[in-house]
Formats: C-alpha cells, structure tokens, sequence
C-alpha cells in the first residue's frame, strides 16, 4: 500500500513539473513579442513627434510671417528687399523659436525684382541657399512642402506678401521661411536606441542616405528586406543545446531578435529598428535546463525510493532449527539372581 501511495505522489509531481515546463515556454515567448513589438512601435511615433513640433514651430512662424507681409502701397517701381527689412522679418520670425531653431532657421524675402536670404544668425545674401526652387516655392501660396535645401530635407512654408494697388491688396512678393524636417538625426537615433533599448535603428529623409546608430547594424540589413508596417523575426534559433536537446524546448523557432520597417506618417520619413530579446530567450532555456535535469534527479529519486519500499516490505525468510534427538533412555540395570 505504501508503495502505490508513493508511486501515484511520484507521478503527480512529475506531471506538474513537466507540465510547467511545457507552458512556460508559449507564453513567455508571446510576451516577449509584445514587448517587442512594444518598443519597435515607439521608434515612427517618436520620429513622428519630433517631425511635428518642427511643423508646429513653424506654423507659428509663418504667422508672424504674415502679420508682417503687408508692405504698404505698391511702389510704381518694385525694388528687391533689402538686407535692413529681412532683417525685421527675421526677428518677427524668430522670436518664438528655440534657440536652436533660429540657429537653424531659413528666411527669404522674394518679390519680383529679386530676394534676400538668411540663414540662422547669418548675413543676408541675394542668392537662395542650394535647393530651394525660387520659382516653384515663390508661385506657391501658404502652401507648405519638403525641400531639400544645402543637402538637408527642410520643411518650407511661402506666406504671400501684400501691397495697395489703388483700392485693391495685390501680391507684392513672398515670405519664405524653413526649418529642418528632423533638426539632429544623428542625436534622435542615438537617443532612440538608448532609451528604447534597441540594437540598432535607421532613419532616411525622403529617400536620402540612412543615419544609423546602434551596436548591432547588421541586423538593419535583415530588417531592410521586412514588409513595410509589421514587426517580424529577423534572428531566429536556439541559444544553446545539451545532447540532442535544443534550447529553449517546446518552442518550434526561437526568435532572438525583431525587426520594424515603417514609413512615418505625414512626412517623407522611413524608419527601420531591431531589437533582441536574446538575453531573455537565454533565460528561458537556463530555466529549462534546470527544470528538465530537476525532472531527471526527481525520477531517480523516486526510483530509489521505491526500490527501498519494495525491500522493506518483502517477507523475511524463517529459519527452521533443526530438531533435537530424543533424549536417552535409562537403561535398567540388571537383576541379581535369587538364591532358591
């Protein structure tokens, strides 16, 4: 009786112990994969945010353009800007901006006769910085767009200035004002591999050439070839092996590293992030050694446990004595004979 109470002690506790093993395993790799997909999810979002607050910065600049757009009665001779007015433009401009977006900041002054361009606290010149279309962005009013000016993607917007012509506001020229798209890419994507803990991370600007930074930029290449959107695998197998046992057990491919390829919205930026999660599918395959060479020990345990159970309750062995020969008999003595 003792021993079927062991046996069936000895088969429960094998079964949940291998039936921990056997769970673990899916569900801290889904986990895993959120956590991923998590912080791969935050690198377009975080590039989005920095896009914004450029876009912003510079709308607020663009209506201090306006307020300032109106030059009066139309001259009967239109003369090109001068450096003396630019520089009250950009001092409207500028005055709500960082200081390190009025380092960077673009201000033009176009009119028929011709412009002044400035660049930062910079002098004022009579040509546009390289690549900005004069032409195209000066027919363009309030519009907004993406120029890449001195090798650089820039945000551009054109305020349209006015003049009186007789009773009529007729268009005297333009204000052109520009900020850089992504003001540090380097810094942004040295920022986002340290805070989101990324092995590596790319941003390229409107087809542009990609600022990368990261330990791991190898990885970048895998992730390159990613559908757009999605967070995918881009490293994949197990991390150890004892024997014919691979590690971690009872997952089909183990993922060691994920990859994002995301173009962000509204503006001409694509992003492209890896992240491992090598250390924690190591963990998991530890605890599975533990737990696979703990199910052994306790199997030999219960083997020998059972072995000494079998013995203690075995029949002794009687031993017989032998028996005793009877015991002699007295012997009568003999009679002396009688005299007659």
């Amino acid at each position: 009786m003792n021993r079927l109470k062991f046996l069936v002690f000895a088969v429960v506790a094998c079964g949940v112990w291998a039936y921990g093993l056997m769970s673990a395993a899916p569900a801290f790799t889904a986990r895993q994969s959120e956590l991923a997909g998590s912080a791969l999810g935050g690198v377009p979002s975080a590039v989005a945010l920095v896009v914004e607050g450029q876009r912003s910065a510079l709308v607020h600049a663009a209506l201090r353009a306006s307020a300032s757009g109106f030059s009066g009665v139309k001259p009967a001779k239109v003369d090109a800007p001068t450096a003396e007015r630019l520089d009250q433009v950009r001092s409207a401009v500028g005055a709500e901006l960082s200081e390190p977006q009025r380092a960077q900041l673009i201000v033009g002054l176009v009119n028929e006769a011709g412009g002044q361009w400035a660049t930062g606290t910079g002098a004022a010149a009579t040509t546009a910085p390289e690549g900005l279309d004069v032409a195209v962005l000066g027919s363009a009013s309030g519009a907004a767009a993406v120029a890449t000016v001195s090798g650089q993607p820039h945000l551009v917007y054109v305020v349209p200035t006015h003049a009186m012509d007789k009773a009529d506001a007729v268009r005297s020229g333009s204000i052109m004002v520009a900020l850089p798209l992504l003001p540090d890419p380097q810094a942004l994507v040295a920022g986002l591999a340290k805070d989101l803990q990324l092995e590596a991370v790319s941003v390229a600007v409107a087809g542009g050439t990609a600022v990368t930074a990261g330990a791991n930029k190898a990885l970048l290449e895998k992730a390159q070839g990613l559908a757009a959107g999605a967070v995918r695998p881009v490293a994949e197998g197990p991390v150890s092996s004892v024997g014919p046992l691979k590690f971690p057990l009872f997952v089909s491919a183990p993922v060691q590293a994920y990859g994002l390829k995301s173009a962000v919205q509204g503006a001409p930026v694509e992003v492209v992030a890896v992240t491992s999660v090598a250390s924690a599918v190591d963990a998991l395959a530890g605890f599975q050694k533990f737990g696979v060479f703990g199910l052994l020990a306790l199997l030999l345990l219960a083997g020998a446990v059972l072995a000494l159970l079998s013995e203690a309750s075995a029949p002794a062995m009687s031993v017989t004595a032998p028996s005793l020969p009877p015991p002699p008999q007295p012997v009568p003595s003999p009679r002396a004979p009688t005299a007659a």
